[in-house]
């Protein structure tokens, strides 16, 4: 409904525009087509989709449509020793591991906070305002339980029962909970693109099927042993290391370079940065003019001192006139309406009010 309803109010240029830069970013432009100051190779590699503004390599502000993937906790904090989940077995309380802990196949996890609090109820319920404190936590957390623990520790006068379990949870929430920013040696591997499983299976399947019956047949032309059943498996093997190895026409990097994810963010992205040019032109040129240079912004509304607001308006006209007087990005973007012309934004009641 959004894209029906933009469509009808801008005669489609904005689809327009969505398609021209989808292009860009999916397909690339070859150097000598691209406008000025750009470059798109379309595989989702650094640079990504880049311009800048001004469209000077040298003066203007570089803009990079560019994405990896963001910090996975599943992949990042794996085998990582710092996590209290991945203590070593033997150095966690009995009752907190998954052999010994009463609390098997309940619908907490084998390790978590939901177990300590259901240690912490067994254990001080009784203790007056404990169990209402625990029953309160809409979720648990470490650092949730760490003030209870320590209304805890203060009853009795310090000597609270069963001091050794105290400890030994108080360890476990203050244990330091640290995920390693990790990522891929290899570029292509951290860049965001499409996980279609299906796409991606029958892709695999493609190349392990041609990768193996190249294999098949170098035997048969070199006239070695009969192909076994034993082969066939060493080959598929070897198949899907090359595949994920990502070095050979047609496996894993060609797939994720292929069906990179640049041409989702790129049109919002385009528009923002001409919008953050205009915004820092009308900001400068506002300096210029102002004896005492008073400017707010929230992303595309600007405001100043009322005595200034006449002269800020007429230089947000006219340093937007000058952007788009000044830009060109013929080869990225079709041409549109015959009908607008520039210079009517000088004049445009619209344009800011």
């Amino acid at each position: 409904a959004y894209y029906d309803a933009i469509g009808e109010v801008t005669g489609r240029a904005f689809l327009a525009l969505l398609d021209d830069l989808s292009n860009v970013a999916n397909d690339g432009v070859v150097p000598k087509n691209a406008p000025r100051a750009t470059q798109s190779k379309g595989d989702g590699l650094w640079p990504g989709v880049q311009w800048h503004l001004p469209q000077d390599e040298k003066k203007g502000f570089q803009v990079n449509n560019y994405y990896i993937k963001s910090r996975d906790a599943s992949k990042t904090r794996k085998d990582n020793p710092f996590r209290p989940e991945s203590v070593f077995s033997a150095l966690l309380p009995d009752w907190y591991t998954v052999k010994n802990s009463p609390f098997r196949g309940g619908p907490s996890g084998p390790r978590s906070p939901q177990r300590i609090k259901q240690s912490m109820e067994d254990e001080w319920g009784n203790i007056p305002g404990v169990k209402k404190r625990l029953d309160d936590l809409s979720t648990v957390s470490r650092k949730k339980l760490l003030p209870i623990l320590e209304h805890i520790s203060k009853q009795n006068k310090g000597n609270p029962s069963n001091p050794e379990r105290l400890v030994e949870i108080k360890e476990l929430t203050e244990h330091r909970n640290i995920s390693l920013t990790n990522y891929e040696d290899e570029e292509w591997l951290r860049i965001v693109h499409s996980d279609a499983p299906k796409g991606m299976e029958d892709h695999k399947n493609a190349f392990i099927e041609d990768y193996v019956k190249e294999c098949r047949d170098q035997r048969e032309v070199q006239g070695g042993k009969p192909w076994t059943p034993a082969d066939q498996k060493k080959a598929t093997k070897s198949a899907e290391d090359a595949y994920s190895e990502g070095q050979l026409p047609g496996s894993l990097k060609d797939w994720i370079t292929n069906h990179h994810d640049l041409a989702r963010p790129l049109l919002a992205n385009f528009i923002q940065s001409l919008d953050a040019y205009h915004m820092r032109k009308t900001i400068n040129q506002c300096k210029i003019e102002f004896e005492d240079l008073s400017f707010w912004a929230v992303h595309d509304a600007f405001g100043t001192h009322a005595r200034d607001v006449g002269t800020m308006a007429e230089i947000v006209k006219r340093t937007f006139y000058e952007i788009h007087r000044s830009l060109r990005f013929k080869g990225w973007i079709s041409p549109r309406s015959s009908s607008l012309t520039l210079k009517h934004i000088l004049d445009s009641e619209y344009i800011i009010n």
